[in-house]
C-alpha cells in the first residue's frame, strides 16, 4: 500500500509495521468484521475504538478507498488464479461494507468534536 499510495504513511506507525503489528491487526479487524458482517453492531465498541484512532489522525472517508484497493491487489498477488472475479467482488463488497460502517462512526465523532464549545478537539 505505501509503495502504491505514500501519502497514507503518516497514519500508521511505523514502529508497528516494522513489527508486523499493523497488518495483524487489520486483519484481525477485517475477520472480526466479516464473522460479525450481518450485524456489525455486535463490534460497536471495536469499530468506535477504530474510530477514534483515525479520527485522532485526520482518517477521511477517501482512505478507505485506498485500503479497499490495496487489499484487493494483495489478496489477489498471494492466492493468484484462487481469486476468481466473483470471489474478489464478494471481498469488494465486504470491505465497502465494513468501510460504511467505520465511516459512519467516523463522521459521529468528527460531528461530536465539532460540537464541542470552541469546536475543541
Amino acid at each position: 500500500m505505501f509503495r502504491n499510495n505514500p501519502e497514507v504513511l503518516a497514519y500508521f506507525n511505523l514502529s508497528n509495521q516494522r513489527k508486523g503489528r499493523q497488518p495483524h491487526a487489520l486483519a484481525q479487524s477485517v475477520l472480526d468484521a466479516v464473522s460479525h458482517l450481518n450485524n456489525l453492531g455486535d463490534i460497536k465498541h471495536g469499530l468506535l475504538t477504530i474510530g477514534h484512532k483515525h479520527c485522532a489522525l485526520g482518517v477521511l472517508p477517501e482512505h478507505y478507498g485506498i485500503v479497499h484497493d490495496n487489499f484487493l491487489q494483495a489478496v489477489g498477488e498471494i492466492l493468484g488464479d484462487a481469486v476468481t472475479p466473483e470471489i474478489a467482488d464478494a471481498w469488494s463488497k465486504v470491505l465497502i461494507h465494513v468501510a460504511g460502517a467505520c465511516i459512519d462512526v467516523e463522521e459521529q465523532i468528527y460531528e461530536a468534536s465539532a460540537a464541542r464549545p470552541g469546536n475543541w478537539h
